[in-house]
């Protein structure tokens, strides 16, 4: 991939994080611009130039623009199948409602169970991060 196309594709991923920044209980993946693995090899990618430049100074947009690279890139986990989505957001609604009679209470334990692979997802790509790119 060059450089330019893993600009273009780390762009158009931001502006997707943008709109769908309050999904945090799990965001369709249908909703990302292009698969998982483009978008982690894109943003390898533009982390290299910024790698560099991180060894002689500490220009604090460099490192503000590789903090949001870095972010990004763990935010993939939030991406799930959309079924998946769904099933977490009206279970997290019922939750979050207090309401015992909520209709999403059937789907409470199982959207648990998704944002907890979320999370565990969001620790393996920090991991996997970490050994391209040291914090």
């Amino acid at each position: 991939m060059e450089l330019r196309k893993a600009e273009q594709i780390v762009q158009v991923y931001g502006q997707v994080l943008e709109r769908t920044a309050s999904m945090v209980y799990g965001t369709p993946q249908s909703l990302l611009p292009y698969p998982k693995d483009e978008i982690k090899q894109a943003i390898r990618l533009a982390l290299l130039p910024l790698e560099a430049s991180r060894e002689g100074s500490r220009d604090p947009e460099l490192e503000h623009m590789r903090e949001m690279l870095r972010v990004g890139y763990v935010e993939l986990a939030r991406f799930i199948p959309d079924e998946e989505a769904k099933i977490a957001s009206m279970g997290q609604s019922a939750l979050n409602s207090g309401d015992t009679n909520h209709p999403g209470w059937k789907f409470a334990e199982r959207s648990i169970q998704i944002m907890n692979g979320i999370c565990e997802g969001s620790e393996l790509l920090l991991n996997e991060l970490n050994r391209f790119s040291p914090a």
